[in-house]
């Protein structure tokens, strides 16, 4: 369930599942970076990593470029796409994603 710190960033609580059945888990804060207009995320995983990045978001679609690493140190980078498909629902996508020198596939369209 999100969280309003102060009216100003919304924090959420995630776990994601693999489809080998492992699960994954963290926090999240996204936040209006006024003088930046623009929003911005951190994300922290259970493992240690962290993730940060910034990006726009209109009424329709978004774009984040996000920089973090893996809990063992290594460096992660992806563009995380945000479309708004009704009132109800988004579409997420992660592509040109990276860790270390080894480029990942995107990610399926999770809605």
């Amino acid at each position: 369930m999100p969280l309003v710190v102060e009216r100003r960033f919304l924090e959420r609580a995630y776990t994601t599942t693999q489809v080998d059945g492992t699960t994954s888990s963290g926090v999240q804060l996204i936040g209006w970076i006024r003088w930046k207009a623009m929003f911005s995320s951190w994300n922290f995983s259970a493992d240690g990593g962290t993730r940060s990045g910034s990006g726009f978001l209109n009424q329709t679609d978004g774009r984040r470029k996000m920089r973090g690493t893996t809990g063992d140190g290594t460096l992660t980078t992806s563009i995380n796409h945000l479309r708004k498909l009704d009132d109800n629902a988004y579409v997420w996508q992660s592509v040109q994603r990276t860790v270390g020198s080894m480029r990942l596939a995107d990610t399926g369209e999770v809605i």
